[in-house]
């Protein structure tokens, strides 16, 4: 997890005090989400892809609890569990035979080499591909950046309307 921050909140928390404390959260969740936006995207685009499932299971969720804001990048729906495995990669262990079959002979044109491979995963485990993190620290001035434009287009946006 990282913590962002960022110059001239004193400012910003002024201007936000003038308005209602629910539009206040929705602007800052809004605005939380769209710099998401940009993280997201270079995440599917750094995962690994081989059938395009754990780039498409990636979701942006947002929290408001206790007066703190938090945006989440998970991987959801029933290949999102692969995503850590791919992240931080796995110790050693014996996968089903029948698992790699399919993959085998897509990626090595035999599945007969299914036990070669779960072999090798048994002896050295799976080697980490770092998607996510990657994705966070190269974009973290755009996600600044975006999550600026995006509350001060609301905080006009909402003086206009008063």
């Amino acid at each position: 997890m990282a913590d962002i921050h960022v110059k001239g909140l004193p400012e910003l928390q002024k201007l936000l005090d003038t308005l209602p404390a629910k539009v206040e959260a929705n602007i800052i969740r809004s605005a939380l989400r769209v710099g998401m936006k940009v993280v997201q995207a270079e995440a599917k685009d750094n995962a690994y892809r081989s059938s395009g499932e754990l780039a498409a299971a990636l979701g942006i969720g947002t929290r408001l609890r206790g007066g703190r804001a938090t945006a989440t990048l998970r991987a959801r729906g029933f290949d999102g569990y692969k995503a850590m495995w791919q992240e931080f990669g796995t110790r050693p262990h014996f996968p089903p035979i029948d698992a790699l079959k399919d993959w085998c002979a897509k990626f090595l044109g035999d599945e007969r080499l299914a036990f070669v491979v779960a072999r090798a995963i048994s002896r050295r485990g799976t080697m980490a591909q770092p998607f996510m993190g990657p994705a966070l620290l190269e974009n973290m001035p755009v996600f600044v950046d975006a999550m600026a434009a995006a509350v001060d287009k609301a905080v006009t946006r909402a003086a206009s309307l008063d």
